[in-house]
């Protein structure tokens, strides 16, 4: 008995309790981080899992703390207040705190104006980075008040208001230097009789080149006042003149001289793309259409022209088609050449949404009581012709030029575009006919294509005649037509006084026509006397394009 006991005993002390001997596997401890605790290696049987040996804990390390440099704001960036990290972990511990960028302000002081002297109101700017934080505003002794609501592009309403003003002044457009634009004659003339005085603006056109009003006593100019910008028309895509009824009559000699004259001045003024006539170059003088393509030859523009009633000779005799015109054939901006051979279209390629129609006055016929049937001063096929030419290009500004202007839609020769009656009585009595074949049809055309702009010359009379008819400059009367435009005179401009029973001819003494600037959404009709090389403000006209 006693040797099974010893047997038991060894048996037990050589076999563990699993009845086997223990594999021994290392069971790699973890390291202690900044937050958590970590362990020492163990040792566990690999075949039964006890544990041969317990590990021991190792404490977590905590936290090491680095600083998080502060960052200075500035004046467009943020910055931070210093904060703290671990440099082991990486943890954020403290926060840093976001500091807005900010502006140190300073005040610009204002500047009261004076004579001759821009002012400016109070502005800000930052000491640091120098950036203007409030603008300062001009202030000179003419402000513009804008009526935004009466005002369009290119044409203010409101009111010019002047302060501390003394004695009389000329008010005139201004440049971006602030002089007077040049061949621009003054807008009015004020003398208050106080030293605060407010001028109402009423459609006031402004042109090409103007960016402030200006006004002096007949020295320095003192007063300015800046247009805003919304204001301006902006860029301009062409610029032509508009010129009607020559009449060369002996050439540089005799009338042809002013129309000479004309061409001189617009290239002096040197941004004239082109030049488009309504026609009476002259009578049945053969010298004068030589002389009349001469005087076009050395110009930097092309001059196209149309017929007038005292063409007509000269069509008749076949002169017109050897003279005038003669390039259109050739001509790679001209399109829609009339079977007459004498009707056509020109489009610039610098401005090709501008469809130029030049339509030939064939016949001097102005019947006092027409028939309804007869055809007085265009033949048949020829209204057919601009029929197809205005629905062709009835997308397009057209731009028609033709001799003979028509009476008012009543029928009325006195409120035509191109025609008046002083409270003497006086009429030009010689419009489109109305109620002959040819009328009916063209005013049907001018009722039908607002997309049109018609020019027309023939009665002469000068710009300042619309004293007498609202409509002799410019019309469409109130929406029921295109857009009409008489021409007066280069070379004999008429005149009539309140009372007078017979016309005045100004020859030698004014030449008259327009310079004409398009641009993307109106067309600006600046009125000229080439002889004074005047630009007349009062006369000025703004059409919207469509």
């Amino acid at each position: 008995m006693l040797f099974i006991a010893i047997l038991i005993i060894a048996c037990a002390c050589f076999f563990n309790s699993c009845g086997h001997n223990h594999t021994e596997l290392t069971v790699k401890g973890v390291e202690a981080t900044c937050e958590a605790d970590g362990f020492t290696d163990k040792i566990i049987c690999a075949e039964c899992g006890e544990v041969l040996k317990e590990g021991t804990v190792i404490p977590a390390k905590g936290h090491t703390e680095k600083i998080i440099p502060e960052i200075k704001a500035t004046c467009s960036e943020n910055g931070a207040t210093e904060g703290k990290q671990c440099s082991v972990c990486n943890q954020i511990i403290v926060e840093p705190t976001v500091i807005l960028a900010k502006h140190t302000e300073e005040i610009i002081p204002g500047i009261e104006p004076g004579v001759g002297k821009t002012g400016y109101t109070e502005g800000k700017k930052c000491t640091e980075c120098k950036e203007i934080l409030v603008s300062p505003c001009e202030i000179t002794l003419l402000e513009i008040e804008i009526d935004k609501e009466r005002s369009t592009k290119g044409q203010i309403s409101g009111n010019l208001v002047f302060n501390s003003l003394e004695g009389e002044f000329s008010v005139y457009y201004g440049n971006s230097s602030k002089e007077r634009l040049p061949y621009y004659n003054e807008l009015f003339t004020i003398d208050p009789a106080s030293s605060n005085y407010t001028k109402e603006l009423d459609s006031l056109i402004i042109p090409s080149g103007c960016e402030y009003i200006i006004a002096n006593d007949g020295g320095d100019y003192v007063y300015f006042a800046k247009l805003p910008k919304d204001c301006l028309l902006g860029e301009k895509d062409y610029t032509y003149s508009s010129l009607s009824d020559i009449h060369v009559n002996g050439g540089e000699n005799s009338r042809g001289k002013y129309f000479d004259g004309a061409l001189d001045f617009l290239d002096k003024y040197g941004e004239i793309d082109f030049v488009a006539i309504s026609g009476d170059v002259s009578d049945d003088v053969e010298s004068d259409l030589i002389w009349f393509n001469q005087a076009i030859s050395d110009r930097d523009y092309k001059v196209y022209t149309t017929t007038g009633n005292h063409d007509s000779n000269n069509l008749q005799s076949g002169r017109w088609l050897k003279y005038m015109n003669t390039t259109i054939t050739t001509d790679d901006e001209v399109f829609d050449i009339g079977k007459n051979g004498l009707d056509f279209v020109y489009i610039p390629k610098k401005n090709p949404d501008s469809v130029f129609v030049f339509l030939c006055q064939t016949f001097w016929s102005y019947p006092i009581n027409p028939t309804g049937t007869e055809y007085s001063i265009l033949a048949e096929e020829q209204i057919q012709w601009l029929e197809d030419v205005l629905e062709k290009y009835k997308d397009k500004t057209v731009l028609l030029y033709f001799h003979t202007f028509l009476s008012s839609p009543e029928g009325k020769q006195e409120n035509a575009v191109g025609n008046l009656k002083n409270p003497g009585g006086y009429s030009y009595n010689l419009p489109f006919s109305y109620g002959t074949a040819d009328e009916i049809a063209f005013r049907a055309l001018m009722k039908k294509y607002k997309n049109v702009i018609f020019f027309s010359g023939h009665s002469h009379w000068m710009f300042e005649m619309e004293k007498y008819n609202a409509n002799l400059n410019v019309s469409n009367f109130d929406g029921e037509y295109c857009y009409m435009v008489h021409n007066p005179s280069v070379s004999e401009p008429r005149w009539i006084g309140e009372n007078d029973t017979r016309r005045t001819s100004k020859y030698g003494t004014n030449s008259e026509g327009w310079i004409v600037e398009i641009y993307e959404d109106s067309m600006v009709l600046i009125p000229v006397d080439f002889l004074s090389e005047t630009f007349y403000t009062e006369y000025m006209k703004i059409i919207p394009l469509n």
